[in-house]
């Protein structure tokens, strides 16, 4: 089903969501709730949740059990992947927890992040948090996917006339410059009813961030994902990571069989490998489906 958001939600509402998305021996659901609400609030957003109940069809599909998922308002408009015209070949519109609102899970992972790399919601975070709400989610997945990363510095331009990298920060003693890229219309990828993704698309608009390669830094794109990696995906990824723009590719993908598994690419790659790891405090559902609201024309 599509989610339901209500006008208006009091404290014990949230809390008791917030309650079934977590380990209540582990986590306080009233402490989590004041956290995520003082956060909205200091970026001018209001925290309003729900549960998504799949159709049993979903479970089907699944081959196993797909169980309620707690979502909140990511303050996006529903993602279209094509602008919603009758006229139009191939007009279709699409939602999922990772789409078009947010999975609490992931918003309790960012949080945690957050706190735990001490770093500040103002600024451009703020700005980013308020209007791009699940792109910078994504981006702070990312981030904490390094051990122990140091001098963090977000929206890092490392010249004039580039764009901003996404994080600057220290892997041990090596210099990372990270750009993330949340492609949310790889949900066309091998979908039958609609035009397949350009694959070259996914890598677009890093390159130009980044500097030339005797510049100290090691250059990383991160790119997320919606379906799993397939061997098409792999070698745009792999001719990407093979050009002069870039030193290393991660590439992951949020719906793959099993769990999310991150696939690292490149003349760098086992360098990276070596400084990543793949830990969450706050763990994602097994599935989470992405849900076609009528078909494509």
């Amino acid at each position: 089903m599509i989610p339901q958001f209500p006008d208006s939600q009091t404290r014990d509402e949230r809390v008791r969501l917030i309650r079934e998305a977590i380990d209540p021996k582990v986590h306080s659901a009233e402490h989590l709730e004041d956290e995520l609400t003082a956060l909205f609030q200091s970026c001018g957003k209001p925290l309003v949740l729900t549960r998504v109940t799949y159709d049993p069809r979903v479970s089907e599909k699944a081959g196993r059990a797909v169980l309620p998922i707690v979502v909140y308002d990511a303050g996006e408009a529903d993602f279209r992947a094509e602008p919603d015209n009758a006229d139009r070949k191939h007009s279709q519109m699409i939602t999922a927890p990772m789409i078009s609102h947010g999975l609490l899970v992931d918003l309790l992972e960012m949080n945690h992040i957050r706190k735990t790399l001490g770093i500040a919601m103002n600024g451009e975070l703020a700005t980013s948090f308020r209007n791009c709400h699940l792109t910078t989610i994504q981006e702070f997945l990312a981030l904490a996917i390094w051990r122990n990363p140091s001098g963090i510095v977000p929206n890092y331009r490392t010249m004039a006339g580039k764009k901003d990298v996404d994080w600057q920060f220290a892997a041990g003693a090596i210099p990372v410059l990270l750009e993330v890229k949340f492609r949310r219309t790889d949900w066309r990828r091998g979908h039958p009813e609609t035009v397949t993704f350009n694959l070259p698309r996914l890598f677009a608009e890093i390159g130009e961030k980044f500097p030339d390669a005797n510049a100290g830094f090691l250059r990383v794109a991160h790119v997320v994902l919606v379906q799993p990696i397939d061997g098409d995906v792999c070698q745009a990824a792999q001719d990407f990571a093979a050009s002069a723009m870039v030193d290393a590719v991660i590439l992951q993908p949020l719906n793959e069989v099993g769990g999310a598994q991150i696939v690292v690419l490149g003349k760098s790659a086992d360098l990276v490998r070596a400084q990543v790891q793949e830990s969450r405090t706050f763990h994602r559902p097994g599935v989470v489906p992405i849900i076609y609201r009528r078909p494509s024309r």
